[in-house]
């Protein structure tokens, strides 16, 4: 799994997070906590292309500091 990037926001059942540089996200893709328990989707990319930030709707009832995407992603359009 991948580190997503930095949190910049939480509210009711969204996250914005501002992606890493080096992170490959697609809307679409899952994205998990450390422990690799689903949290939620990304939802919306949006921003700069260099860093975008990315809109994941989480799962009801979940929470997580710092989130993963899986390194197996095909869908969608490319961001990095």
């Amino acid at each position: 799994m991948r580190e997503v990037g930095e949190v910049v926001s939480q509210f009711d059942r969204f996250i914005i997070c501002r992606s890493d540089r080096k992170a490959k996200t697609f809307l679409g893709d899952n994205v998990y906590s450390e422990q690799g328990e689903l949290i939620g989707t990304v939802i919306d990319v949006f921003g700069p292309v260099e860093r975008p930030y990315l809109k994941i709707l989480k799962k009801k009832g979940k929470s997580a500091d710092t989130f993963y995407v899986r390194n197996t992603s095909n869908k969608g359009e490319h961001h990095q």
